[in-house]
This record gives structure tokens, C-alpha cells and sequence, in this order.
């Protein structure tokens, strides 16, 4: 009976998981891009021309995300330390990894005008502010190569569910996996924007 109960409670996390990949994450993007456009939009031109000329030879953050790896390794950090750790210390990594003029994200600390204040992106090889979801989109993106990594995992542990260690690490993983949610991200937002904080603006902050 308790080999029945466990095959039951795996499939129950099975199909947990992939209700989350299919739904969660496109609905939660959604529900994101949302909210953002129904947020202040308002563009400061004078701190997009400054990315734009100083910045130019950034990357997308879409391929930035998309050459992020998530291997074994950084499942097991995430594993042990948390989504929100996991995901912001992956994120923090592949930053720090690339120059300075690379990098496709940019955080506005201080500006005259707080509305101008926050994340901008680059995509489309364009600067903008985080206005439409495309970090969240990012996080879902590392989240999504949790998921596959976890598939790696299966893989190489193929009897994992035959013991209550096994279970309770395969329970513990897809528990942090599936934490992304909506406060999670924001609180992952903050640290990565601790850490790519643009130097004084001040000679950008003239009207034109």
C-alpha cells in the first residue's frame, strides 16, 4: 500500500509540473505584461539615447536569456538554496560574465523624475524600460530550462522514486521549481537590479 501511495503521489507531482510549464508560466507572463502596461510607460528619451549610444553593442536580452544554461549544477544550487537565490545567482552570473557595454539590462537608481527610475532592456536593438514583461518573460525563460534540467535529472536517477530519498529530493525540487511566482519575481528583479545599477546620469538629465 505504501509503494501504491507513492506511485500516486508521483504522478500527482508529474502532472503538477507539467500543469505549471503548460499554464502557470504562459498565463503568469501574461498576467505580467499586463499589469506593466497598465503601469506609468512614461520614457525618459535623454536615458534611452544614453543606452542607446553608450550600450549599442549589447546584446538582446532574449538571446542573453537564451544562452543561459541550467545544468545539473545550478539545479542543485536552486535545490538548496531557493528559487528566488537560484534563479537571481544564474541571472547575477551571466551578467557579471560579459563586458560592461554587453550587458542588455540597466538599472536607473536616481533621476530627477522617479517615474524614469528602473529597469531598462535591450531588445530589438532598442532600449527601452521594463514596461511589457520582458524580464518576467526572462525569469519564465530560466525557469522553463529548470524544468528541463529536472528531465536531465530523471534521466540519470531512473530509479529515484523507488526510495523515500529519492521522492523527497524529485518533491523538493519541482516545489522550488513552481515557486515563480508573481512576488517571487519581483523580489529576483530587485537583486538583479542591485547589481547593474548604471553610474551618475547627470550629464543625460538635461531637457532637450
Amino acid at each position: 500500500k505504501k509503494e501504491y501511495n507513492l506511485a500516486l503521489e508521483n504522478q500527482e507531482l508529474k502532472g503538477k509540473l507539467n500543469a505549471y510549464e503548460k499554464n502557470v508560466l504562459p498565463n503568469a507572463l501574461t498576467t505580467a505584461i499586463n499589469s506593466s502596461i497598465n503601469s506609468n510607460n512614461t520614457q525618459n528619451i535623454n536615458i534611452q539615447l544614453h543606452l542607446n549610444e553608450t550600450f549599442k553593442n549589447a546584446v538582446n536580452f532574449s538571446q542573453f536569456c537564451e544562452d543561459i544554461k541550467v545544468s545539473l549544477k545550478e539545479l542543485q544550487y536552486t535545490h538548496e538554496h531557493g528559487y528566488i537565490e537560484g534563479v537571481s545567482n544564474i541571472m547575477i552570473k551571466a551578467v557579471q560574465d560579459i563586458e560592461s557595454d554587453s550587458r542588455p539590462i540597466h538599472h536607473v537608481p536616481n533621476h530627477p523624475d522617479k517615474t524614469q527610475e528602473g529597469l531598462y532592456i535591450k531588445e530589438c536593438d532598442e532600449w527601452s524600460k521594463d514596461t511589457d514583461g520582458r524580464f518576467q518573460k526572462g525569469i519564465d525563460s530560466i525557469t522553463q530550462k529548470h524544468i528541463d534540467a529536472l528531465k536531465e535529472w530523471e534521466e540519470k536517477n531512473p530509479n529515484w522514486f523507488n526510495s523515500e530519498s529519492g521522492q523527497d529530493t524529485y518533491n523538493s525540487m519541482v516545489a522550488e521549481i513552481t515557486a515563480g511566482v508573481a512576488n517571487t519575481r519581483e523580489k529576483i528583479k530587485k537583486l538583479i537590479s542591485s547589481q547593474v545599477k548604471l553610474p551618475n546620469l547627470s550629464v543625460e538629465n538635461k531637457k532637450i
